[in-house]
């Protein structure tokens, strides 16, 4: 479903690019194998005019979200505060006030 095209851009690429709207700057793309080769292509593409973000394609085989997090927890790649979004997700929402509201929540806890 993330390669298919919305607004003349797949659904990956724009959430992609409202992640780094939202000044998301380490973005992690979990994949299984299929459409590997065309999720790769796309990945490059967009480090071409987002060299300011670290953006990486990771191959996994999971069934649920439960897997996935799961499965970041025992990478340790992620040590903070971090945003998950689902391949359905279509949003133009602001970030910025969701995640300062969080930050605070979280320093008066």
């Amino acid at each position: 479903m993330s390669l298919a095209p919305l607004i003349n851009i797949s659904i990956l690429e724009y959430q992609i690019n409202y992640l780094i709207f939202n000044n998301i700057t380490q973005i992690f793309v979990f994949t299984g194998t299929k459409h590997l080769n065309q999720l790769e292509v796309l990945i490059q593409r967009i480090r071409l005019y987002s060299s300011n973000i670290e953006l990486k394609l990771l191959t996994l085989e999971l069934a649920t979200f439960g897997d996935l997090l799961r499965d970041i927890n025992s990478l340790k790649i992620i040590r903070g505060d971090f945003v998950l979004i689902s391949p359905e997700t279509i949003t133009n929402t602001d970030l910025s006030k969701l995640i300062a509201r969080h930050i605070d929540i979280k320093n008066n806890s």
